[in-house]
């Protein structure tokens, strides 16, 4: 579907009987904010920068829009992720793990930082000094072509006319109609679960 073809699809959905006739803009906002919901739900938008590794620095800046880090690959070895939980756990039972040095056997998101531990020393800089890493982004805004619908199927763009309906019908534009709002959010997130496996392992392989 092309983006005037959601937009098309949503208007017949709400059916357009209130008073308050949206223009394309505002529908494109309620389906920018489906685009991102789909989004965390499957991770269909995602990408594969890299990190130059610098001796004896932890943490490295990442994109602002990263949603989430799903695998990191240093000398072709994948290396393990730890969530912030494991990390306190693991610094308050061994002692200076955290601030070891070597090569790197554990990674971390935190934030706009992507960390490892052991921290790079000097000898796995000069081994391998590239770091390939898969992320979850934010998708591009729905406005004009939008690559969102690119990297979603075709099956699935109109799930984001039904979190845009469900939006719209609870809303006071929309005539605070709960029960179509309810309607639409539940379809919403029955098709984005029956979706999530298919996306889920895409994203994972490397």
């Amino acid at each position: 579907m092309t983006a005037a073809e959601v937009r098309s699809l949503w208007r017949d959905i709400v059916n357009e009987t209130t008073s308050t006739i949206p223009a394309d803009s505002q529908i494109d906002r309620l389906m920018n904010l489906g685009s991102e919901a789909f989004n965390r739900r499957v991770y269909f938008n995602y990408e594969d920068p890299t990190i130059t590794l610098v001796g004896s620095t932890q943490e490295y800046a990442i994109a602002a829009d990263v949603v989430d880090v799903i695998w990191v690959v240093w000398n072709d070895m994948p290396v393990e992720k730890l969530s912030m939980s494991e990390m306190r756990k693991r610094s308050a039972t061994q002692r200076n793990w955290r601030t070891a040095k070597g090569a790197p056997e554990f990674y971390y998101h935190s934030g706009r930082n992507l960390g490892f531990v052991p921290i790079p020393d000097g000898d796995a800089v000069a081994e391998t000094a590239t770091v390939t890493y898969r992320c979850i982004t934010t998708p591009d805004r729905f406005e004009g072509s939008p690559s969102c619908l690119a990297k979603m199927c075709d099956q699935d763009h109109p799930l984001l006319a039904f979190y845009a309906a469900s939006l719209w019908f609870g809303s006071p534009n929309g005539g605070s109609r709960t029960v179509l709002a309810d309607f639409y959010m539940k379809l919403f997130e029955s098709e984005a679960a029956g979706a999530r496996i298919s996306y889920g392992a895409r994203a994972l392989e490397g």
